[in-house]
Order: structure tokens, then C-alpha cells, then sequence
């Protein structure tokens, strides 16, 4: 018998928590997932979901044991273990032939296919289930948001990515901005880019700067798709965008293009609809999109409530009150409200910067209780 303590399993979750971190950003569009197998307080392996298609992290700690080593075991996994075949074989088989006796889940699956399957699979073999405490099991929740959201709304996880002076531009007023943020933040910044399947810019910066909005400091098997936010503008054909082989679309009613498709806007109080086109990137396969300025689009997401989080590289550097503004937007505040209120998720120096990402505070945390 196996004996169970709340605070030992978390301690041991909280390890598995940090080898999930590791795949980051490679698993996509899987979850980050990681592992610890435990025999009497002691840990004989850990592992992690390296890669997309590549062996789970259940997979790749059992793997590395002895039949002998595994029974009677412990396993402590952070997502609920999968139940059906996609790219590998279920891990609920492999959990049940090497004779583990319990298993600790951070949470569950939101994927309706695996939903509770897998519990319940463990569950009918004799296999002990156990949850970890509810804070815990916010945390196995919070470091797959984007996983969580498109199972349960059915819509993109929107990060708004920029690099701003301590006074907030993002350049000086004719529109220079290389390089506010050092060579390190880049490199981090294309990380960002490589846990995307979009990146969303506005016709104005896309003309005025000609990014080519590519993955470059890492290897990838595919550039993320880009889409340019452009209602008035005519968008030139030559601009480095559209050098990379990959989709380039254009949100627009007036204009046709060779190199580009078109998505059709909605527009809502003279505005683009963007939770309309949101939902639209979705049934079209996007499920992470990274939205890189300029300010005018960044504030259009901000003010419609079409983001999930901010990721803000914040560099020692002062422009003044003609540079170009971060977040160009009039969010009709009262007299009584001082701003749109988040919360800090993560902070960390990179070189002479400063990374800070922010979120929602009603962010939406399913599964927490009751699992």
C-alpha cells in the first residue's frame, strides 16, 4: 500500500512542472507536459514531452526503467494521460503494462476526446488516481493557457508582443526602432515567434519598417503564417513578408493580391470585428496567434478584449513625447477608472532589458475544482 500526502505530491508535481517547462516552445501544438516517477519518496526518473509527434512525457520517463523499478510506483504527470491514438500510442497502455500502482494528475485533459478517459481507463485497471492540491492544479492549467483555451472556446490564444522605451514607444517619431531591445531579447522574442502559427501586424508598420516576420534564431520546420491588418491600405507585393514560403493573408474588402489571400473583415462600430476574425482564424487551423504592433493594432486588440496576454521586452532607453506611442487607442474610461488593470505573470532581466509578461486577472481556469 502506497502510502498518500497531499504535500509530497505536490512537491513532486511541482518537479514535474519544471520538466514540462523544458519543451517549451517545441511541443506545439501539443501541450507542455512533464513527468516524475516516485518509489518510496525516491525518484527514479523524470521526463518530459520533447517535441511535437515525439514520445509523452509519461513515455519518456517509463522508458528509461526497469520493469522491477516500476511496480508499485508512483507516477506524478501533469495532464491528465492520453487514452487514444493520435501521433503515438495511448499512454494509459503503457501505464497499465508496466504495472505502476498509482498516479498523480496535475489536471485534466480539456480535449473532449481524452476528457476523464483517461482516469477513468487507469481507474478500472486497479491503478490508483490522485489530483494535487487546487493551487497546484492552477498551476498545470496556467502553463498550457493556450492549449486550454482552444479546446474550451474554440479560439486562438492571442499574445500581444512588443519592445518598448521606459517611456513606452516603440520608436522615434520618423518611425526608426532598430534596435530598442538588445541582441538577447531578439533571440527570446523570435522564441515567442516560434510557439506561433500566425503573427498578426498592421498595414502602417508592416510598410514602414518591411519585417520580414520570420523564425530565424531557431530551427523550425515551418515559418508561422503572417496576416496584415490593412482596411484602407494597398499592401506592395515586394515588401520581405512575403519572401518566406508560407501564407501570407491580408484583411481587407478592397484589394486583390497575387502573392496574398484575402480574409474578408466584419466591421462593427467602424471598427474590424477582430473577435469576428478571430474565429474565422480558427476554423482555418490557426490556434496561437502573436500580434507585433504597431501601436494602432496592438490597442484595437486591447480595447476589444481579443487578447490573452502581454509579453512586454521593456529596454533602458528614453525617446521622448514625439516618439510613436506602444498602444495608440482611446478605451473610454470614466473619471472614476484609471486603466485596464492586469495581472504580472512573469519577470525576467534579459541582457540590459527587462521581460514582463502580464495577463488578464479574470482569466478563466477550468477543471480547478471538483476533478
Amino acid at each position: 500500500m502506497i502510502k498518500k500526502n497531499k504535500t509530497i505530491d505536490n512537491f513532486f508535481m511541482l518537479l514535474a512542472l519544471k520538466e514540462a517547462k523544458k519543451g517549451f516552445p517545441y511541443t506545439y501544438p501539443n501541450p507542455l507536459v512533464g513527468s516524475v516517477i516516485v518509489k518510496n519518496r525516491k525518484i527514479l526518473s523524470k521526463g518530459y514531452h520533447k517535441y511535437f509527434g515525439g514520445p509523452h512525457a509519461e513515455v519518456d520517463a517509463i522508458t528509461k526503467l526497469s520493469k522491477k523499478d516500476l511496480e508499485n510506483s508512483t507516477l506524478y504527470v501533469t495532464l491528465e494521460p492520453c487514452s487514444t491514438y493520435g501521433k503515438t500510442p495511448p499512454c494509459t497502455d503503457l501505464i497499465i503494462k508496466s504495472k505502476i500502482k498509482r498516479v498523480v494528475i496535475g489536471t485534466l485533459d480539456p480535449n473532449p476526446l481524452n476528457f476523464k478517459k483517461g482516469v477513468e481507463i487507469l481507474k478500472k485497471n486497479k491503478i490508483d488516481v490522485d489530483f494535487v492540491s487546487e493551487e497546484v492544479r492552477k498551476k498545470c492549467i496556467e502553463i498550457n493557457e493556450p492549449f486550454f483555451k482552444n479546446m474550451t472556446e474554440k479560439l486562438p490564444y492571442v499574445v500581444i508582443k512588443f519592445a518598448s522605451s521606459i517611456d513606452s514607444k516603440i520608436a522615434n517619431k520618423y518611425y526608426y526602432s532598430k534596435w530598442i531591445s538588445s541582441e538577447k531579447s531578439r533571440i527570446f522574442a523570435h522564441k515567442l515567434r516560434l510557439a506561433s502559427d500566425m503573427i498578426v501586424v498592421g498595414a502602417n508598420t508592416l510598410i514602414k519598417d518591411n519585417p520580414y516576420l520570420n523564425v530565424r534564431y531557431f530551427k523550425t520546420k515551418k515559418q508561422p503564417s503572417v496576416c496584415i491588418i490593412a482596411p484602407n491600405s494597398k499592401i506592395p507585393e515586394n515588401l520581405n513578408v512575403f519572401l518566406e514560403k508560407r501564407d501570407v493573408y491580408i484583411l481587407t474588402k478592397k484589394h486583390v493580391y497575387s502573392k496574398a489571400k484575402v480574409i474578408e473583415p466584419v466591421i462593427k462600430n467602424g471598427e474590424i470585428d477582430l473577435y469576428d476574425f478571430l474565429k474565422k482564424i480558427y476554423e482555418m487551423g490557426f490556434r496561437n496567434i502573436l500580434v507585433e504592433g504597431g501601436g494602432k493594432t496592438i490597442g484595437s486588440f486591447i480595447k476589444q478584449d481579443c487578447f490573452d496576454k502581454i509579453s512586454l521586452l521593456l529596454s533602458p532607453v528614453i525617446i521622448g513625447s514625439d516618439g510613436i506611442n506602444a498602444i495608440e487607442s482611446s478605451f473610454g474610461l470614466n473619471k472614476n477608472e484609471v486603466g485596464i488593470k492586469l495581472n504580472m505573470k512573469a519577470f525576467k532581466k534579459i541582457e540590459n532589458d527587462i521581460y514582463i509578461e502580464f495577463t488578464k486577472p479574470n482569466l478563466s481556469l477550468p477543471f480547478v475544482k471538483g476533478e
